[in-house]
């Protein structure tokens, strides 16, 4: 998330530089391309929230699924929410704050932000927005050209098509982050792998997010890459969250499905496969349940007492009656 930082103060500020065109040319065209782009606040996954208790886990991330005491899935599903939302903020954020500038040019089927750089940057980067009016289809990219190549062509870094509805920023859409253009462009960018996000937010509070990471890192192990898959249903102050890891180099699989109320209780039905080495694989399930607010754990139960403790409570606790185990495997 650094580099990602450092990557969009430079993009903002090299076509800041370009942007300072006459604010007359911002009038129906800028407009509508502003209103077609996602926003952060409407394309974002959530999670169990309160504003009476933290999801923070007392015991550092270990197994700690007895009644009473603090829900791990909980804080697990807020977590996986925020790893989603660090790179989505990241990004369409940075995409307002160009396109609230005034373009470089428009005509009546789209504008462009930029060219332009900063002396230290090592590319010039310019926001293009497009409309297909036989369609509603907006186009749109963040591009960067090196320095170090004039004339190659940019490349898109932040790329995207909208289809909005008659509310600003909400629609339909899909937008790709691509961290290996971005490092190409940028040396001091050290994420890897690209972001795929789809999205359908027209109605507000019963939006839908899928989300597909490749080719990431696995910060727990340095050197490795993972594939990940988020699909996530907003449901009227609640939700549900399925999320698929594939760790592409040791083989390791996870699957979390999270759902909860907008009170905040909920559910998580995990399963976890790790592939080992010469017999040594390894299967388990679990399910864990929690209370609202401070989110303690009401019931969790598990095929591997040995490793993950013995179950505890009661299922008629559960906000959610029944197991409902994840069937998407990552690539």
């Amino acid at each position: 998330m650094k580099s990602q930082l450092a990557l969009a103060l430079s993009m903002l500020a090299a076509v800041s530089l370009a942007c300072g065109g006459s604010s007359n040319v911002s009038g129906d065209p800028a407009t509508r391309s502003r209103n077609a782009l996602p926003s952060q606040d409407s394309v974002a996954i959530g999670s169990p929230k309160s504003t009476s208790g933290s999801l923070k886990n007392p015991n550092g991330g270990a197994q700690d699924s007895t009644v009473g005491d603090a829900s791990v899935w909980a804080a697990t599903t807020a977590t996986l929410a925020f790893d989603v939302n660090g790179s989505v903020i990241w990004a369409l954020s940075l995409v307002k704050a160009i396109s609230d500038l005034p373009p470089t040019s428009c005509t009546d089927t789209g504008c462009v932000w930029g060219p332009g750089s900063s002396a230290l940057d090592t590319a010039n980067y310019k926001l293009t927005v497009n409309f297909d009016a036989s369609t509603g289809v907006y186009t749109w990219a963040l591009s960067g050209e090196s320095k170090a190549n004039p004339g190659s062509g940019f490349t898109a870094v932040l790329s995207g098509t909208a289809q909005p509805s008659a509310i600003p920023h909400r629609g339909t859409g899909h937008f790709t982050i691509d961290n290996d253009a971005a490092r190409a462009l940028n040396p001091n960018n050290t994420d890897i792998g690209r972001l795929e996000i789809d999205y359908d937010n027209t109605t507000a509070g019963a939006g839908s997010i899928d989300v597909s990471f490749l080719g990431v890192k696995d910060n727990d192990h340095p050197g490795q890459t993972l594939n990940i898959l988020y699909a996530y249903e907003e449901q009227q102050g609640g939700g549900d969250l399925d999320v698929a890891t594939h760790n592409t180099t040791s083989g390791d699989r996870l699957a979390i499905h999270s759902r909860w109320l907008a009170t905040g209780s909920g559910r998580a039905d995990v399963k976890v496969s790790i592939a080992g080495g010469a017999g040594s694989a390894y299967t388990a399930t679990g399910s864990e349940c929690w209370a609202a607010a401070t989110f303690k754990v009401t019931y969790f139960a598990t095929d591997d007492n040995a490793h993950l403790g013995a179950d505890s409570g009661v299922e008629t606790n559960c906000s959610f009656a029944a197991a409902a185990f994840s069937n998407t495997q990552a690539p």
